[in-house]
């Protein structure tokens, strides 16, 4: 979080950090307020976007992945991102991702699945 560094909060455009004061209030007066999660559509889609693109080739869209840096973490680090962060905001995406790959491509009769994964849809 940032704010204006004056007072009147108008002038010379400089800004200060205030994360830790915002969570504090949040904390104190709407501790609810810290299970959810918050979402941003940082790349707006132009002409329709990954939806049309599909449609366009006939294609399905598998999901729509949250920018989540957990998920960048794990792929740096060699690691599964669903078991190190199961509570991750891209666990769910990256679930479903994997349950319509398989259900597009499933495994030949001699190729098996691990018995402890479960398709989440």
């Amino acid at each position: 979080f940032r704010k204006p560094s004056n007072a009147e909060g108008e002038g010379n455009g400089e800004e200060e950090e205030c994360t830790a004061e915002i969570l504090t209030k949040i904390q104190t007066h709407l501790p609810e307020l810290l299970q959810c999660t918050v979402g941003a559509n940082v790349f707006p889609p132009s002409g329709g976007g990954p939806t049309a693109m599909a449609q366009q080739y006939n294609i399905p869209l598998l999901a729509s992945l949250p920018l989540d840096p957990n998920l960048l973490k794990s792929c740096d680090e060699g690691l599964c991102f669903v078991d190190e962060f199961p509570n991750s905001s891209g666990v769910y995406a990256m679930n479903v991702i994997a349950d319509k790959l398989l259900e597009f491509c499933p495994p030949d009769d001699e190729e098996e699945l691990e018995e402890d994964i479960e398709p989440v849809i």
